[in-house]
């Protein structure tokens, strides 16, 4: 993490700048292209999460990895799953 562990977010000792970019450079760094693509906001010590996945494990590893940083913080997971929709009818070449 570039800025470190943000375990005092009760205390304010970092700025709602600093934690959010920690946080944000966190979720950009997993190695899931949805997870990278989610949006994150930060204030008074709350953290929410927005955006949306295809499976609940990948809205589950994206709260893993800002809990990790933000321990202390409220966690509020907006993250909608949408299942991927079945590819309908046969392929051209089968036509």
């Amino acid at each position: 993490m570039i800025l470190g562990n943000l375990t005092h977010f009760g205390k304010s000792l970092l700025s709602d700048k600093a934690a959010w970019i920690s946080i944000l450079v966190s979720l950009r760094a997993q190695a899931y292209p949805e997870i990278r693509s989610l949006s994150v906001d930060f204030s008074d010590g709350v953290v929410t999460l927005r955006g949306k996945v295809t499976t609940y494990y990948f809205k589950q590893v994206a709260q893993k990895s800002i809990r990790r940083i933000a321990r202390k913080a409220i966690i509020v997971n907006l993250v909608d799953v949408r299942h991927a929709e079945p590819r309908s009818g046969k392929s051209q070449s089968n036509q």
